[in-house]
């Protein structure tokens, strides 16, 4: 059904295979046992597919291997990190989310589940995802949630020596600082905002925008500090 000619029986498809197989092991197994992993990382890098089939089948990809050991060793043979990393490239941020969700699994997962921390550093850093994780592009994107996703991955990933030293030589803590002296004065603007209008009905909704930033601004902070 992943081969039919109409994209939205494929997408129905692709997501009926995540549904089934998430955190079920025997359906897992079943699928793993006949290569269903394989083709769900090619379909994802099908430049062909449209967005709503390639989010769902980086759904069906993580319900696979999530909390499922032995897909891990299959995943990175088929070139797993590199096919999700270059979804951060393709342009939708729906894409984008999904990949840097199941990427900031991999990479928090316990060794028992994947790999070492080293090891799957190691991956991230072959796969040319590392850099794109540093770039302006993620750092700065407009969605919130990508931005978010990207810094987590970040903090832990800048745990290992590796990724440290290309962080070093990279353009990451002046974006880093860049981004800050952009939250710290969104946070003056919100707060000069509330002060006008402290009597108004929308008061509560810019609380928590100002919340909001703050805490953006707080993870930033933290991300700098782990450099």
């Amino acid at each position: 059904a992943t081969a039919h000619t109409d994209s939205g029986v494929r997408a129905l498809s692709l997501e009926a295979i995540g549904t089934c197989v998430q955190n079920t092991e025997k359906l897992q197994e079943q699928a793993l046992g006949v290569g269903v992993l394989p083709v769900l990382v090619m379909l994802i890098q099908d430049n062909s597919l449209a967005d709503k089939e390639k989010e769902k089948a980086i759904f069906a990809l993580g319900s696979l291997i999530r909390s499922f050991p032995p897909a891990y060793a299959p995943f990175v043979a088929a070139a797993g990190f590199k096919c999700l990393s270059a979804v951060l490239d393709g342009g939708c941020t729906n894409a984008s989310r999904k990949a840097l969700f199941l990427l900031r699994h991999l990479c928090y997962a316990e060794a028992s589940e994947t790999a070492s921390a080293e090891t799957v550093a190691e991956s991230c850093l072959q796969s040319g995802l590392v850099p794109k994780l540093m770039s302006r592009q993620l750092l700065l994107h407009d969605d919130f949630q990508v931005r978010e996703f990207t810094r987590l991955l970040l903090v832990r990933l800048v745990e290992q020596p590796a990724v440290k030293a290309v962080a070093a030589e990279s353009a990451l803590v002046a974006v880093l600082k860049e981004q800050k002296g952009a939250l710290d004065n969104r946070v003056v603007s919100l707060v000069q905002e509330k002060l006008e209008r402290r009597t108004d009905a929308d008061g509560d909704e810019n609380t928590d925008d100002i919340e909001n930033v703050e805490e953006e601004l707080a993870a930033v902070g933290s991300l700098l500090a782990a450099l």
